[in-house]
C-alpha cells in the first residue's frame, strides 16, 4: 500500500500507515486547493483533493476535500467532507485493506 501527497511543490509517495496518513491531515498542516492525497493498494484506490477555503474554514480545520474511491472498474465521488471525515476514511482504508494485501517473499 501506498501514500502518495501531490502539491505545488511536487509528488511525494510513502509507505501507508496510520501514522503517515495522520501526519499528512495533522490541523496544522497546510493543504493547499488543489492538493491530491491518496492511498492504493492493490485495484483499489481512497483519494481526496482539497478544494478551496475560506481562512476561516481552515483555522477550524474544517477545510473541504472532494473523495473519489475507487475498486478495480467501479468509482465514486463523495464530499465535499471536512479534513476531519477525510482522516477517518483514510485511517479506516489503511486498517481495512492494509490488512487484506499480500505480502511477497
Amino acid at each position: 500500500m501506498r501514500l502518495r501527497v501531490c502539491d505545488g511543490n511536487g509528488e511525494r509517495i510513502l509507505p501507508a500507515s496510520v501514522t503517515a496518513v495522520e501526519r499528512v491531515f495533522a490541523p496544522g498542516v497546510a493543504i493547499t486547493a488543489g492538493t491530491e492525497i491518496s492511498l492504493t493498494a492493490g485495484g483499489v484506490s481512497l483519494v481526496a483533493v482539497a478544494l478551496e477555503t475560506r481562512e476561516a474554514d481552515v483555522e477550524r480545520e474544517s477545510a473541504p476535500f472532494r473523495l473519489l474511491s475507487v475498486n478495480r472498474e467501479h468509482a465514486s465521488l463523495g464530499g465535499p467532507v471536512s479534513r476531519i471525515e477525510a482522516l477517518r476514511q483514510f485511517r479506516e482504508f489503511v486498517l481495512t485493506t492494509g490488512q487484506n494485501e499480500r505480502v511477497s517473499p
